[in-house]
């Protein structure tokens, strides 16, 4: 007899109570387990959007790199016909210049002829 109560009673209630307890823990234990595993997915669904845009960011770095890679060949190729497009511009004024320069020779040397008294 424990308490007032007889020795089987006792022992039935305290096997009742330990299964109560047991199921309890049980339960406890499903659901923790089921919440882990919501984080887990949900942490792989985090994990694979992180990657998905950075790995949209480089391949956009990448474009970039290589559009900026195409613009400085187009550059040089540019300046190269750049600089005998400015030569080729420089000799025709040049020419230009030399032909003013010819024709206001000529046009004053003929004021010059029309001026001296014949």
């Amino acid at each position: 007899m424990t308490n007032g109560l007889p020795r089987e009673e006792a022992d039935a209630k305290f096997e009742a109570l330990e299964a109560r307890l047991e199921t309890r823990l049980t339960q406890l234990d499903s659901k923790i387990e089921h919440r882990f595993m919501t984080l887990d997915t949900k942490f792989d669904a985090a994990v694979l959007q992180l990657n998905s845009k950075i790995d949209s960011k480089f391949d956009l770095m990448l474009l970039e790199i290589r559009h900026v890679g195409i613009v400085s060949d187009e550059a040089r190729t540019a300046a190269r016909s750049i600089k005998w497009n400015m030569l080729f511009a420089s000799l025709g004024m040049l020419g230009v210049t030399l032909s003013m320069v010819f024709a206001l020779w000529t046009v004053g040397y003929q004021i010059a002829d029309f001026m001296r008294p014949h």
